[in-house]
C-alpha cells in the first residue's frame, strides 16, 4: 500500500521491458494524471474519461461520451444567438482594434508562434489570441475595441493572466474612477493565470443598454494576458465546449473502434496519430487552434526531449532576457487617442435622449465643404486638420497674419480678428492680406519669418507722426499713411 512504491514499480517495470527512460514515463503519468484533463475543453479529456478508468472500457461509455461532445456541439450552435461574438482575434491583424504600445504587438498570435519561459523552456504559443507577453513582460500596451452600442448586460471574456486590467469605456468617460456605485464591475483585473477561463462583466452594466462603449484591456506593469474570445450575454457566462480533439479521438469512422480490452491502445494510437498530424500541420503553418493547443499541452510537460541544453538555444534565451530586463518603464499620460468612426446625432432642443437625424462628420459648410472627412478609418479629425491647412483653404493662413498684423500695428487688416465671416468687417488691404497669407504658407507656416518679412517692410518702418493732409483724408490711418502710435506695457 505505499503509494510511492506503488508508482515506481511499474514504471520502472515497464521501462526496462520498453527500453524507455523512467524519468520520461514518470512524466507521462504525472502529465496525465493532472486535473485539468477533466476539463472539457482539454484535449486530453476522452483519455482522461476513458483511459484512466480500470479495463476493460465498455462500448457504451465511449459511446456516451461522444453523444455528449456532439450534442453539446449542437446545443452550442444553438445558443450563438445568445452570446453573440464581439472578437475571436482569428486573423492575421487587428482590424478595427486600436493598438498602443508594444505588447500586443502588431497581430494577433499566429500558428506557430512561440514563448521562452523563465526557465527557457520553450513554449508554444495558442493562434488567434490577443497576447501581450509575446517577448517581455516588461512591455507596456494597450488594446482597445472599436465603438459599440451596448445591448446586452453582460460581457464574458475567455482570458489567461494576471496583473492587467480591463475597462469598459462608457460613452467616452471611465466614470467609474469617480462614481464606483453607479458603474460597478466597469473596471476588473484579470486572476486567472494558468489557464483559460470565462471572466464575466456585469455588475451595472445592465443599466446602459443602448450606450455607445468601448474595452480598454490595460497591460501598464510586469502582469501579462491573453485574450482567447470576446461575448456578450444576458446572463451567465457560455458554456465550456468539448475541445474539437475529443470529437476527432472518438470519431466512428476511424477503424478500430474503441472497447474491450484493447481500448487504451487504441485511444493512444489514435492521440499519437492526431499528435503527428499536429505537428506536421505546425511545421507548414496550418496548424488550428485545437492542434497547437494538443502540441502545446506536450511541451509544456516535457513528454518529448526538450532543446533548451542546446547551446546556441541558451544563448539566444539568455540574450533575450537581457534585452527583456533592459526594457524601460515608458512614461504614461492621459490624453485622447483616436478611436472607431462615429456619426453623432442631432439633440433635438439640445436633449441628448431626443437625438434627431444622424449629421455625418465634415467640414463647415461656411469654408465650401459639401460633404463628409474622407478618413473613415478613424474619427475624422486628421483628415479635417489637413483640410485646415490646403492651399485651396486659405482662411486659416490668412486669420493668423491678420492676427501677427493685429499684434504689430495695433489694429489688423480685418479690423474684427475674431470674426471673418459675413457679419465681420472688410478687409482694407485684400491683395495685402492674399500675398501675406501665401507666403506664409510657403514659408512653412513660419512665424519668426512673417514677422522678420514685416518688421523690416518700409510700412512698419514708418514715421508715426502723421501727415496733415493724409489725417484729414483718412482720418482713423486706415490706409497706413503714417503709423499708430501704441501704448507699450510695463514689460516693454
Amino acid at each position: 500500500n505505499d503509494a510511492t512504491l506503488g508508482v515506481r514499480r511499474p514504471i520502472e517495470a515497464v521501462a526496462r521491458e520498453r527500453k524507455v527512460d523512467a524519468t520520461r514515463i514518470a512524466r507521462v503519468v504525472q502529465a496525465l494524471s493532472n486535473e485539468a484533463l477533466r476539463q472539457p475543453s482539454h484535449p486530453l479529456h476522452a483519455w482522461s474519461r476513458l483511459a484512466m478508468q480500470a479495463p476493460p472500457v465498455e462500448s457504451r461509455a465511449v459511446r456516451a461520451l461522444l453523444d455528449q461532445t456532439q450534442e453539446q456541439a449542437t446545443r452550442w450552435q444553438q445558443q450563438q444567438t445568445d452570446f453573440p461574438l464581439l472578437a475571436d482575434f482569428n486573423s492575421d491583424d487587428w482590424g478595427e482594434w486600436l493598438t498602443d504600445g508594444d505588447a500586443f504587438g502588431a497581430a494577433p498570435t499566429q500558428a506557430g508562434e512561440f514563448e521562452v519561459a523563465a526557465g527557457g523552456d520553450i513554449s508554444l504559443k495558442l493562434p488567434g489570441v490577443a497576447d501581450s507577453g509575446r517577448w517581455a513582460r516588461q512591455q507596456q500596451g494597450v488594446l482597445r475595441s472599436p465603438t459599440f452600442t451596448l445591448e446586452h448586460s453582460h460581457i464574458h471574456y475567455r482570458v489567461r493572466g494576471q496583473g492587467v486590467r480591463i475597462r469598459l469605456i462608457l460613452d467616452g468617460y471611465f466614470m467609474d474612477v469617480y462614481s464606483g456605485l453607479l458603474f460597478g464591475n466597469f473596471n476588473f483585473e484579470v486572476k486567472s493565470p494558468d489557464q483559460f477561463t470565462w471572466v464575466s462583466q456585469g455588475g451595472d452594466i445592465g443599466r446602459y443598454v443602448g450606450h455607445k462603449a468601448y474595452i480598454e484591456i490595460i497591460d501598464h506593469g510586469d502582469g501579462q494576458i491573453a485574450i482567447d474570445e470576446i461575448r456578450f450575454s444576458n446572463g451567465p457566462s457560455p458554456p465550456a465546449r468539448f475541445s474539437p480533439i475529443t470529437q476527432r479521438v472518438l470519431d466512428e469512422g476511424k477503424a478500430p473502434a474503441i472497447g474491450g480490452q484493447d481500448a487504451t491502445t487504441v485511444l493512444a494510437n489514435r492521440y499519437g496519430r492526431l499528435l503527428r498530424d499536429a505537428l506536421e500541420a505546425l511545421r507548414t503553418g496550418e496548424a488550428d487552434a485545437a492542434e497547437c493547443e494538443l502540441v502545446r499541452w506536450c511541451v509544456e510537460n516535457r513528454l518529448w526531449p526538450q532543446a533548451s541544453n542546446d547551446s546556441a538555444l541558451k544563448a539566444a534565451v539568455a540574450k533575450l532576457e537581457q534585452l527583456g530586463n533592459q526594457v524601460p518603464k515608458p512614461p504614461t499620460v492621459l490624453s485622447m487617442s483616436d478611436g472607431s468612426p462615429e456619426n453623432e446625432f442631432v439633440h433635438i432642443r439640445g436633449n441628448h435622449r431626443l437625438l434627431g437625424e444622424e449629421a455625418p462628420r465634415g467640414t463647415l459648410t461656411a469654408w465650401g465643404g459639401d460633404g463628409p472627412a474622407v478618413d473613415y478609418q478613424g474619427s475624422g479629425r486628421l483628415a479635417f486638420a489637413r483640410s485646415l491647412v490646403q492651399p485651396t483653404n486659405p482662411l486659416t493662413s490668412r486669420v493668423m497674419v491678420n492676427r501677427v498684423w493685429h499684434h504689430l500695428f495695433g489694429r489688423g487688416i480685418v479690423a474684427s480678428t475674431d470674426n471673418f465671416g459675413v457679419l465681420g468687417d472688410r478687409p482694407t488691404h485684400p491683395e495685402l492680406l492674399d500675398h501675406l497669407s501665401v507666403e506664409f504658407m510657403q514659408d512653412g507656416w513660419s512665424v519668426k519669418r512673417l514677422l522678420r518679412r514685416i518688421m523690416l517692410s518700409r510700412t512698419y518702418q514708418m514715421s508715426s507722426e502723421p501727415r496733415a493732409e493724409a489725417a484729414v483724408v483718412d482720418p482713423q490711418n486706415l490706409l497706413l499713411h503714417s503709423m499708430n502710435i501704441r501704448r507699450l506695457q510695463g514689460e516693454a
